[in-house]
């Protein structure tokens, strides 16, 4: 099932690549601890979401909250299983669509998965807890990225039965039930293309059978034999070509697309004349990201813009942007299929810029001691939540905004975004301080987060010695409870420990206060 990664945005501004951690335990950790609670807040700049082939991932008013996506919540109804399920339908369904992000037996390795920087789920490891019916809605009605990439949903795409046989194949991997797929039935239902596209994708209850199967009996088809994987007599065998839905929109419907432009900065005015360039991407066939439609228009007197005719594409992203200030800026993100009238508001703020750091701020650092291994060495994520506090872009000079400072005697490491990609980062070595230099801007309130993975030398225990070169406002320590691994330092309280979808406990220690800048950070962990 395609998972969604930040990463469309990154195809409007020019970065198309996604590198992610070869490290299972490291995509995991950054997807639970920090995506999980950031993945609105950080899609900044249109450089955050990204419908990646598998799959969709700033400003708000009136806060200077730069980086805030809210969604509307919906209301699930109650999904009820029908009787049986044709798995052999659903691999050959399973297979060309589901496993290039999940693997094809289900353990999250896929081709695709390597470029994703959010944990993809493995399928085949699901727990006792978990059920068909539970999987089915994920691919109804997709998922919002609560604690794990976000997943678009297969409803456009796959009719119900189809989506139920999917489902159950899946569900069937953990157990070896799972049948092999028929190669010449193996195809993939397309996106859909530049003629029609469906009007909603809004949960659709599903009649309720005459038999609920139970969760241990969801893998299975009713029969006196034992497992099969044909469907029960009264049950019509899977079509293996998508459903027409009732209502369908066809793409070249449009919607107008509005806004007022207001200059964030205090004091701050808005010129004359200034362009604007509206810009839509979405996925192509080959599940890459492709932009397609963008139109330019000339801001009114009053800071007010429209664009007609732009395509209304449910599985699109769009966002405006414009050059001032001596670089581009961006508004907030649109999920097209949002869009429920003709027209849509889209609030821009632009600001003035500044080369000061004094307002530069980090909210939050998050370090986690995920294991020890064989060799004597560590592995350490770190993320670094920064937070702008004043009413202006912070550039930086000469290319370099924040400066990211790491642990004394750290090897391997590595920096990258919230979108796995590392190269906006300058890494330098001063005697045993490994530095990294980001050169993107820091927009005002809370921007994207960052992730650090290193490794430190371990015998035994080790002693972890750190200075910001930012004031910290909150800064915690986990450590893993399952590996046996403890913390001791003189500056830390007992905090909650957190246990992520490695499921992996980590034991909880934080700084109740905030670390002024220059303050060293010292702990040991044994």
């Amino acid at each position: 099932m395609l998972i969604i990664a930040a990463g469309i945005f990154l195809f409007l501004v020019g970065a198309v690549k996604f590198p992610c951690s070869e490290k299972i335990t490291v995509r995991r950790i950054w997807g639970m601890s920090f995506l999980r609670r950031h993945l609105w807040a950080i899609a900044l700049l249109l450089i955050g979401i990204v419908l990646v082939g598998c799959g969709i991932q700033t400003s708000s008013e009136p806060e200077i909250v730069a980086t805030r996506m809210n969604r509307a919540a919906t209301v699930t109804p109650t999904i009820v299983a029908p009787a049986s399920f044709d798995l052999q339908a659903g691999a050959n369904l399973y297979v060309p669509n589901c496993a290039p992000c999940h693997g094809d037996l289900g353990l999250g390795d896929g081709p695709t998965a390597a470029s994703i920087s959010c944990p993809v789920p493995a399928l085949a490891e699901r727990g006792d807890e978990v059920t068909v019916e539970a999987w089915f809605g994920i691919v109804r009605d997709g998922k919002r990225g609560e604690d794990t990439c976000i997943m678009p949903p297969w409803s456009n795409r796959l009719s119900d039965s189809q989506m139920w046989d999917v489902a159950a194949y899946a569900f069937a991997l953990r157990d070896g039930d799972a049948p092999a797929p028929n190669a010449t039935e193996a195809v993939a239902q397309p996106l859909p293309d530049t003629t029609e596209e469906p009007a909603d994708s809004t949960p659709v209850a599903t009649e309720a059978p005459t038999e609920v199967p139970t969760t241990e009996s969801a893998t299975e088809v009713s029969s006196a034999g034992g497992t099969e994987s044909t469907p029960a007599a009264t049950e019509e065998p899977a079509d293996t070509t998508p459903a027409a839905t009732d209502e369908a929109i066809d793409v070249t419907d449009t919607f107008t697309l509005e806004g007022t432009v207001r200059n964030g900065t205090s004091g701050g005015t808005l010129p004359t004349d200034l362009t604007l360039k509206v810009r839509v991407a979405a996925l192509d066939h080959n599940g890459l990201p492709q932009e397609i439609y963008n139109a330019d228009t000339t801001m009114a007197a009053d800071g007010s813009y429209s664009f007609d005719n732009v395509p209304l594409n449910p599985n699109a992203i769009a966002s405006v942007q414009t050059d001032y200030a001596g670089i581009t800026q961006f508004s907030q993100s649109l999920i097209v299929g949002d869009v429920v009238d003709s027209s849509y508001n889209l609030p821009f703020l632009i600001y003035e810029t500044t080369t000061d750091p004094v307002d530069i701020k980090i909210e939050a650092s998050d370090v986690y001691v995920d294991a020890v291994t064989s060799e004597g060495a560590s592995l350490i994520l770190q993320t670094f939540e920064f937070v702008n506090n004043s009413d202006r872009i912070y550039i930086g000079q000469d290319n370099r905004t924040v400066t990211i400072t790491l642990p004394n005697d750290v090897v391997n490491a590595s920096l990258e975004d919230f979108a796995g990609t590392a190269e906006r980062f300058e890494q330098v070595q001063e005697g045993t301080r490994t530095i990294f230099y980001d050169s993107a801007p820091v927009y005002p309130g809370k921007n994207d987060g960052i992730l650090a993975t290193y490794n430190k030398a371990y015998n035994g225990s080790m002693t972890v010695v750190q200075a910001f070169n930012y004031e910290v406002q909150a800064f915690s320590v986990f450590v893993a409870q399952d590996r046996g691994l403890e913390l001791e330092g003189d500056q830390f309280q007992p905090t909650d420990p957190r246990t992520l979808n490695n499921n992996v406990t980590y034991n909880g220690h934080t700084i109740p206060t905030a670390i002024p800048v220059g303050t060293v950070v010292q702990y040991t962990v044994k």
